[in-house]
């Protein structure tokens, strides 16, 4: 398997595609066999993690250069099924230096990455690619948009969590956030329903979790924040600032490890994910549903098809519509215990399962090379 340069396979900086891939290696009957390569790291999430110097200056790119050092590694190698997450540009070098099957992960708009923009190079990775799977349906008809053909080598296949719980978790008056805090996953409409919903639910606890950038400071003047990022992220910092001194029941916690959120959303009866961009298959909603959590989220991207009969969807949403959601669902223990009781029901997204579907394909693509 081979990362994008810029995941970081570490327990405090995995994001969801190192976290999906570590989560599904655990159930892989070919987890002995299995090889990540990405960065070099100090702490990697597995043993079985191999570190790839680069040099960005000499080989024109950090993908590039993680790409070459990967090949000279994988002459060694033969016979070995190549995985690529989420950068066809790497698909279309390694696969004119090697002769093994690859596969390819799309975890994001296929539309918006070099490599796979143009219909020409979206039809060259279905021609050749062993395997090409998506992270939902609604990445699939990005990536086979305008194709005049169909190919039986296209897969979807979501990210997952496992189930740990036995049981249905007893639940606390907390309602969460956890994300990145950047306009395009909602904070800012999140935070403004707080300001009408603290004051009238002071018994109930709200909760951020999450930064702008990992270590990044933004307390500085506005001439050194250059990027929309930088800048919106300012804004939410203020925001959240402001309500921790004016109300009890606002709690932020900053960044905390993935098994300290796994706890939080296991105890909070309800989990926001307000997204306003096309989020292919984001893992929070997935996670919330895990740990029987209602969970309230938007009609954009891949999100529909994980909440479909499990959890709430707004559709247009804005601060006041997120308002009277919340407020419909504290006010009303009957509709509460509803998704309650759908979250823990419809949960079929265990990672355990996943993997099943994915080895069965990896099995084929094996057998079809050694034929």
């Amino acid at each position: 398997i081979l990362l994008p340069y810029k995941e970081i396979f570490e327990f405090k900086k995995a994001s969801a595609v190192s976290l999906t891939i570590y989560n599904s290696l655990k159930f892989s009957k070919y987890k002995k066999k299995i090889r990540v390569f990405g960065k070099t790291i100090n702490k990697p999430l597995t043993k079985n993690y191999i570190s790839l110097k680069t040099n960005r200056l000499i080989d024109f790119g950090n993908n590039i250069s993680i790409a070459k050092r990967y090949i000279k590694y994988l002459n060694k190698k033969k016979n070995t099924l190549i995985e690529i997450h989420n950068r066809p540009q790497l698909f279309n070098y390694i696969i004119s230096k090697s002769s093994n099957p690859i596969s390819i992960h799309f975890h994001n708009d296929p539309l918006k990455m070099s490599g796979s923009k143009k219909l020409s190079e979206r039809e060259f990775i279905a021609q050749n690619a062993s395997a090409v799977y998506f992270v939902s349906d609604f990445i699939k008809k990005k990536f086979t948009k305008n194709f005049k053909k169909k190919y039986s080598n296209l897969h979807i296949l979501f990210n997952g969590i496992n189930r740990t719980l036995k049981k249905k978790p007893i639940k606390k008056k907390n309602i969460l956030f956890v994300g990145r805090l950047v306009s395009a996953k909602g904070i800012l409409l999140y935070l403004k329903a707080l300001e009408k919903l603290l004051p009238i639910f002071p018994e109930w606890n709200f909760f951020v979790v999450g930064t702008v950038k990992p270590g990044y400071n933004l307390d500085k003047l506005p001439f050194y924040l250059k990027s929309r990022t930088d800048r919106d992220g300012q804004k939410i910092m203020v925001s959240i600032r402001n309500l921790s001194k004016s109300r009890k029941n606002f709690h932020y916690l900053s960044f905390i490890d993935n098994q300290k959120v796994q706890k939080l959303m296991r105890d909070s009866a309800i989990l926001v994910v307000p997204s306003i961009w096309d989020d292919p298959c984001p893992l929070t909603p997935i996670e919330g549903l895990a740990n029987g959590t209602v969970v309230v989220s938007t009609n954009k991207g891949g999100i529909p098809e994980i909440l479909k009969k499990k959890g709430i969807i707004i559709k247009n949403i804005n601060s006041d519509k997120l308002f009277n959601e919340l407020n419909n669902l504290i006010l009303n223990k009957n509709y509460l215990n509803k998704y309650l009781n759908l979250s823990w029901k419809n949960f079929k997204l265990n990672i355990n399962k996943l993997v099943i579907n994915q080895d069965l394909i990896r099995s084929n693509i094996i057998k079809k090379f050694k034929s």
